[in-house]
């Protein structure tokens, strides 16, 4: 685990644009207002996503994340694309591109 912290801080520190899994479905956009390692949850602010029933216009809602290192790709405050499906019944994040940093 230390040596995939430590690579993805490496890919992290680049200025190029960072995507985390394989990337099917619609690209939505949202921000990052909370990320809770513990329980291996990411917070975003987004807009619809008509494909999972999230129709508001701005919704703020809890995504698990398919692979543990998206944790470590995002921190609040920070504008992504993420596709997203529902797993055992959660809102799971299955990929995500970061901006450049």
């Amino acid at each position: 685990m230390r040596g995939r912290v430590l690579v993805l801080a490496a890919l992290l520190s680049t200025s190029m644009a960072f995507v985390v899994g394989a990337q099917t479905g619609v690209l939505v956009s949202g921000e990052v207002t909370k990320v809770d390692e513990a329980k291996g949850m990411v917070t975003i602010k987004h807009g619809p996503v008509p494909s999972l029933g999230l129709n508001s216009a701005e919704a703020s809602d809890d995504f698990k994340t398919k692979e543990p290192l998206m944790l470590f790709a995002v921190r609040p405050g920070e504008n992504i694309k993420f596709t997203a499906d529902r797993e055992d019944g959660q809102l799971t994040i299955m990929a995500l591109e970061t901006a450049k940093r």
